[in-house]
Order: C-alpha cells, then structure tokens, then sequence
C-alpha cells in the first residue's frame, strides 16, 4: 500500500502536520525531502491504517492523496478523512 499526503505541496503553505503512509522503510528519509513529518508504514501496526490514522489525528486528516491509482487505495485515502 502506499498513501501519500505531500507530493508536490510544501508544508509550509499550509500544513503543519505531513504524514507519508508507505510500507517501503527505504522511502523514509527521501519524503522528508517534501516536508514529511511523520513517516508511517501499515505493517508496523495490527490494527487497520485507517483506524491508526483516525486515532492520530483525533478524527481524521484533512486531505489525504492517493497517487497510484490502486481502488484499495483510494478507499483507504477517503476513509482517513475528517468528516465535516
């Protein structure tokens, strides 16, 4: 899986918080590069990434992009946001 929320975007626009969800460990040090704050890979955890997420963030991202196209993906990407 992977899950990203900052290609291309400079944190300092206006994010104060970049997670890159990826479960490539070697990705890590390169996404800090675009302002990456918190690295998380899904298979560190039992429970599902969402789940994870939402308790991160006390009930969901603001916006989260998916960039591979996978359906799974995208499910997950729509499933971490903050609902209004």
């Amino acid at each position: 899986m992977e899950l990203w929320a900052m290609v291309g975007i400079s944190p300092e626009a206006f994010f104060c918080h970049v997670s890159g969800i990826n479960v490539w460990c070697f990705h890590m040090d390169f996404t800090k590069d675009f302002g990456v704050t918190e690295f998380i890979n899904p298979k560190e955890h039992e429970r599902p990434i969402q789940q994870v997420i939402v308790d991160l963030t006390d009930g969901g991202v603001d916006y989260s992009f998916e960039c591979i196209g996978n359906v799974s993906v995208m499910r997950t990407a729509l499933e971490i946001r903050m609902l209004p």
